[in-house]
């Protein structure tokens, strides 16, 4: 993998923060596919996790 190509990554996803990983092929979250063949299913079977430092959103 070359340099210039991750840094590529890097800057894209500093850019737009809102975007999957790469190389992510399969992902199960609590025993459901989440992501199948590097493409999201639509499940959502996950839960936020905050932090005690977490204050809001300010909304």
């Amino acid at each position: 993998m070359e340099l210039r190509w991750i840094w590529s990554l890097a800057t894209l996803a500093f850019g737009d923060p809102h975007q999957y990983s790469t190389g992510m092929v399969h992902v199960f979250v609590n025993g459901k596919q989440v992501v199948a063949h590097g493409e999201h299913t639509g499940a959502l079977s996950g839960q936020v996790v905050r932090g005690p430092g977490w204050v809001g959103r300010g909304d």
